[in-house]
This record gives structure tokens, C-alpha cells and sequence, in this order.
């Protein structure tokens, strides 16, 4: 439930209280990938590219959302390369 509210926020423009949320439910349920994918896109949507690549890392989990977050991690080494 944390990481569905968490994520409803993220994409209505409060991803500062999304990504709290989305880090509890993380700290409970360290082992879903979607969640990770989740905290990802609120870091990126608050410009936090390098934790966010680290965040949607792919944890050889098949999840809903991992297309999408192979084409944000696609966007981050695209985005940190250009930074460096």
C-alpha cells in the first residue's frame, strides 16, 4: 500500500512525499523490483540522476514496469555521460 500511494504521488507532481513513502516501503520489502523502479523515477523527476540509476537497477527480478525501467536507465547513462 505504501508503494501505491508513495507512487500515486510521485506522478502528481509531489515526488518529495512519494519518495518518502516509496523508501519506507522499500525498507520493508527491500526485494521488489517494482519499488526500486519506483523510487528510480521520483529521483529522477527530482533531478537525483546518479541515485536514481542506482535505484532502478535491475535486481534479475522480471517485474510490470521493467521495460520502462530499462528505457529510464537507458535515459540516466545518457544523462550522466552527458554531465561528465
Amino acid at each position: 500500500m505504501l508503494d501505491t500511494y508513495g507512487w500515486i504521488l510521485t506522478q502528481n507532481d509531489e515526488p518529495e512525499n512519494g519518495l518518502a513513502l516509496l523508501r519506507e516501503a522499500f525498507a520493508r520489502s527491500s526485494t521488489n523490483p517494482e519499488v526500486r523502479y519506483h523510487i528510480g523515477v521520483a529521483l529522477r523527476i527530482l533531478g537525483r540522476d546518479q541515485e536514481a540509476l542506482e535505484a532502478a537497477i535491475d535486481s534479475g527480478k522480471t517485474f510490470t514496469s521493467e521495460e520502462d525501467a530499462v528505457k529510464l536507465i537507458q535515459e540516466f547513462r545518457v544523462s550522466l555521460a552527458d554531465q561528465g
